[in-house]
């Protein structure tokens, strides 16, 4: 659930900075730049969190975090502030990040042949995120207030994860314990250094940042190029997410 803010934060991020700025629209990515940002912001904070408080309450506190983001989010369209919007979008972004450790926790409370199945589950739920996400802008368009109301309308989706965290064994996510001498694992320069782990990099950011760059140009390219209706440029953004997910999930089966 979480992860259906992802995309409405990518397909609506370039448009509505489109529509805040005036007649030079160069900085109309940037808000989607700052969600990004966040997103890497929000990984290494969750990590940092779980190991204090553990996995539950670390994945609680970040849907916490993604209710006040998209509330920000869609008061600052509704004063209609181009950099406040970029802000509040970088704070939803950090909690795409705590979403993002969803996988981690479901591979580390897993046996060594489930790991494969728990992690492709998980990216299932990727699939029903870039369904999910885009039918909530769709839905919005048709409101008096389309850009907002969609960001209004997924805080249920943060609400609905901390509801359904609360009733979650925290042993089933792992917590605190697993920072004990025991799971220490490699120090980190040790696995920096590894060639296979430069090569990930390399490939995951240029992979990652094509994609980033057509989901952010393409909904701008229909409206201000093509002129293509709103919902038809959702369905094609849906196309590109769905070819993601499935992707990701059909790797690990």
């Amino acid at each position: 659930m979480g992860a259906s803010s992802a995309p409405i934060n990518i397909a609506l991020g370039g448009l509505v900075g489109s529509q805040l700025l005036g007649a030079d629209k160069s900085l109309a990515t940037a808000p989607v730049t700052t969600y990004n940002v966040g997103v890497a912001i929000g990984a290494l904070y969750a990590n940092w969190v779980m190991k204090r408080i553990g996995r539950k309450r670390g994945f609680m506190l970040g849907t916490i975090i993604g209710v006040i983001g998209l509330i920000l989010t869609g008061l600052a369209i509704t004063i209609e502030h181009f950099w406040y919007f970029c802000g509040a979008l970088a704070i939803n972004g950090i909690a795409s990040g705590f979403v993002q450790q969803y996988r981690f926790a479901a591979a580390d409370r897993g046996t060594k042949e489930f790991k494969p199945k728990a992690i492709s589950t998980i990216m299932l739920g990727g699939v029903a995120a870039a369904i999910i996400g885009p039918q909530i802008v769709i839905y919005a368009s048709g409101l008096s207030t389309p850009f907002s109301s969609a960001f209004y309308i997924a805080t249920s989706l943060f609400i609905l994860s901390f509801i359904a965290l609360m009733f979650l064994n925290p042993s089933n996510l792992g917590g605190k314990e697993d920072t004990t001498p025991d799971h220490t694992g490699r120090p980190l320069s040790e696995i920096v250094l590894q060639s296979r782990f430069l090569v990930a990099v390399i490939c995951g950011t240029s992979a990652y940042g094509l994609m980033s760059f057509v989901m952010t140009g393409a909904p701008l390219a229909m409206i201000h190029i093509m002129a293509i209706q709103s919902k038809i440029q959702h369905w094609a953004f849906n196309g590109m997410l769905w070819r993601c997910s499935l992707q990701a999930f059909l790797q690990d089966i």
